[in-house]
Parts: structure tokens; sequence; C-alpha cells
């Protein structure tokens, strides 16, 4: 191995600053990398996945609010159904290749065939069971593409990074052998925002519930809409503001039955349901979690979990689906709600209690503490970099 150690990050979107969590991460990352990996040299292959303007890396690290990262991060945006003998050259001369999306599984399988020695991590973003069974069931049309994809992936790292135990879990039961080593690493974000700060109760004139993610791979908002109708019911000063890509009308059967549907169009005419367009900006992002009264995340899987994360960090009120990998290492108390969100009573009686517990004033609510830190973290991920750079590769598995 050379001096100098090149290390390439695999995502999609990067320019475009579309799949927020995993870029946001990937920008987490590099900031550790700088004294981390002190002269290294690092590049971010993107699969340009939508049309759209561009941003510039120096923007999109600018908007993550992360300013101190390796000099001269070199990004290529490609087509990776399309990738040409010279990039995967140029990919091939690294020296360790992280993937974070399964769209790259094509790539990494004739990387390891035709490049055996590069060491590949393939870095999951999401629970490989519950991910299964929600895309198959949400009649996606290219889920027989992705499901390839991730099994290339899989097959073809040296190390996969799963983001929480359970992860791990239904990973192994899922793919077996086809694991080579793997860890359980939890992605903690790197939150320098202010956290939020309430209104006195009598100066909030209606309970803002939240909603922010991904809309077409989250079954779990049907039980969100059949929770706030009968909440609504009861509490008619309350409302439901959902961030996300808005949806065609023809789409909503996707995520909904059809008597769902037509409480979520009564309740949106009125105003009870709002609807934003997903915010690429972060800045914009923290805003909408500071401007709800209790976000309720009720994902049957939650890519990177960053959303969840970002609530606790800057004490937003939070009912978590147990679901989700980060209830693993949170604790629950007054602020910090977790429940089987496929369950329309318990999800529903959650939320009332999280809203009472807003409304009584009370401006120090208890807090959840997380039993990892970002330091902890990022170590733990650059030792299982180090290991697979290192000739004689002997890693434990990591429950």
């Amino acid at each position: 191995m050379s001096s100098k150690t090149k290390i390439a990050f695999l995502t999609v979107d990067f320019l475009g600053n579309k799949s927020f969590s995993i870029n946001y991460y990937i920008g987490v990352l590099l900031s550790y990398c700088k004294s981390c990996f002190e002269g290294d040299e690092f590049s971010i292959y993107t699969h340009k996945g939508s049309e759209g303007a561009e941003y510039t890396f120096e923007e999109i690290m600018a908007d993550f609010r992360i300013s101190d990262y390796p000099e001269d991060v070199k990004v290529v945006s490609t087509d990776c159904y399309d990738f040409s003998e010279a990039e995967l050259q140029q990919l091939s001369d690294c020296d360790l290749i992280v993937s974070t999306i399964y769209f790259w599984g094509d790539v990494l399988e004739q990387l390891k065939t035709r490049y055996p020695g590069t060491q590949v991590i393939y870095w999951l973003p999401s629970i490989l069971w519950h991910e299964y069974m929600i895309v198959k069931q949400s009649k996606w049309y290219k889920y027989d593409l992705a499901l390839a994809e991730q099994k290339k992936s899989i097959e073809n790292a040296d190390h996969v990074i799963f983001n929480s135990a359970s992860d791990a879990f239904y990973g192994e039961r899922y793919f077996g052998s086809a694991i080579k080593r793997h860890s359980a690493i939890y992605p903690l974000p790197f939150v320098n925002e202010e956290p939020k700060i309430y209104a006195p109760a009598q100066a909030r004139e209606k309970t803002v519930f939240g909603f922010a993610g991904r809309w077409e791979y989250r079954k779990g908002i049907q039980f969100l809409v059949e929770s706030f109708f009968r909440y609504f019911a009861m509490h008619q000063n309350s409302q439901l503001r959902i961030l996300s890509h808005i949806p065609e009308d023809e789409e909503l059967d996707v995520v909904m039955e059809p008597q769902t549907v037509r409480k979520f169009k009564a309740l949106s005419k009125i105003g009870a349901i709002e609807v934003l367009p997903w915010q690429k900006e972060r800045k914009r992002y923290i805003d909408f979690l500071k401007g709800c009264d209790v976000m309720v995340l009720p994902s049957l899987y939650d890519p990177f979990n960053i959303i969840g994360y970002d609530c606790v960090a800057l004490h937003v009120p939070l009912v978590l689906s147990r679901f989700c990998g980060i209830e693993e290492i949170v604790t629950e108390c007054e602020s910090l709600i977790k429940v089987n969100p496929l369950d329309v009573d318990e999800l529903y009686l959650a939320m009332k209690t999280a809203a009472q517990a807003v409304k009584s004033g009370n401006d120090s609510l208890n807090l959840p503490r997380v039993s990892r830190s970002l330091d902890d973290v990022v170590a733990q991920t650059f030792d299982v970099y180090r290991s697979l750079l290192n000739d004689n590769v002997k890693l434990e598995l990591v429950n």
C-alpha cells in the first residue's frame, strides 16, 4: 500500500443533495477524515439520479454546516448503470471503497471480479428485512432490480456496516454466509444547531405534529394519518405537517388504504394536514423540525435514522417507531415515547400523551439520553476502515 491512502465513497445525488441522510453523513465522516487520515486522498462517486441543478461540493458542505474537511475532495458525477471502463480503472486505484447505497451493486461486482484486491465496505442505509417487505408491498416497480443490486453489494463487500443491531440481525437471517464480516455502527449526526426553545403553553394556537422523510417507502404513514384523524376529532386545534416529496393523487394508494386516502384528503382540504415539499437545504429542514411541537416517526424502517437523531439533539419531543435502529440507544422518557406504529391505538395514545406534555407548559421536559457519542461512533467506523487497509485483516463481529 502506498504512503498516501485513497478512499472513495459511492453514493447518489450528492451534488443534487436529494439523498439527504446518506450524503450528510458522508460529510460528517469527511470532517473527521481530515485529522484521522491526514494527507490521504478522498473522492466521491455520485450517481446522478435525476435531472436538475447541481451544487458544488463546497456549497453542499456549507449547507451541512460542515466547514472543516480535507482539501481537494474529488467529486465525480456519473451514471452507475453505465459506468465506463476508464471510470472502473480509476476506481480500482483506490485502496478502500465505501458504498452507501445498493445502486452500485453491479459496479462492485465488476470491480471485485477484475480487481479482487480492492477492499470494499457496503454501508447499508436501512434495515434489510423491513426494506424487503415494504418495497415489495408498496408496488415499487424497480423492486426486482433493487433486490438484485442489494445482493451484489452484500456479496462483493469485504465488510458490511449495519446501522443497528436489528439491522445486523435481519441482514444475517436474510443473506447468511454472503456476509463475510459485519459491524453494527449507529450513525450519529454532527449537530451544531441550537436546541428548540418552547413557547409558553398559553402562546400556542395549536398543537403541531410533524413527519419528515421519504413518502413512498413508509407504509407507516397509513397509521399516522389514521391516528391523527382520531386525535383531530377530539382536538381540532391541531395540525399534522408532512415534509416530503409530494405524491400525485394516484400514488396515495401506495402508502394508504382507500378509506385512509379519503380521510387524508378531507383533513388536507380544511388545512388540518399540510404537505410541504422536501427541503434540500439542511437549515430549512432543521427549521421544520423546530417548528413542530411533536415529531412522529412511524416508519417501518428509517435509512440512517438521521431525522430521529436530529430530533433528540434538538430537544424536539418524539414519538418513535420501535422498528427504527435509533430506539436501541435512546432512553424512553417524557419527551420520547416508543411505539409499535402498526398499532393505531398505541400510536394515537402516544401522540396524545406527548401533546399533553408539551401543552403543560413545562419548558424542562425530561430529555432522552443517547448511549453512544459521535466520537465513539467515528472511532469504531475508522477502526473498520483501517482493518481493511491492513494486509492481514482480523475483524471481530460487532453485535
